[in-house]
């Protein structure tokens, strides 16, 4: 709770929907997206955005998007609190995180 000091939460969940906002903002310049008619080249446009770098659009660090898993991989950080502060102790790299899938969703037509 914002009156409680005890209380830490670093609210990591709501940069979801500010990035996901910005990845469908970018697959509609991509694909030129005029309307429902044209969903599936924003999926197309989407499916080959690999690569998000820190940006204001991406504050949470580096994502990687493999397409045809339709999952979105980031670095995670491990902390501690420490004399009342939120301390990283580690940083993940993206690849610790990333795993192999026999799903391909660009195969399929949405």
């Amino acid at each position: 709770a914002k009156g409680d000091p005890k209380d830490v939460s670093t609210f990591a969940h709501m940069f979801g929907c500010w990035e996901t906002l910005y990845v469908i903002k970018r697959g509609m310049e991509a694909a030129g997206y005029q309307g429902p008619e044209q969903r599936q080249a924003l999926i197309e446009a989407v499916e080959a955005m690999t690569e998000m770098p820190l940006s204001r659009e991406h504050p949470q660090g580096p994502k990687l998007f493999p397409g045809k898993l339709h999952q979105v991989f980031g670095q995670q950080h491990i902390s501690r609190v420490e004399e009342s502060r939120l301390n990283v102790m580690h940083t993940t790299s993206i690849e610790d995180g990333l795993y192999e899938s026999d799903t391909d969703y660009t195969a399929r037509e949405f």
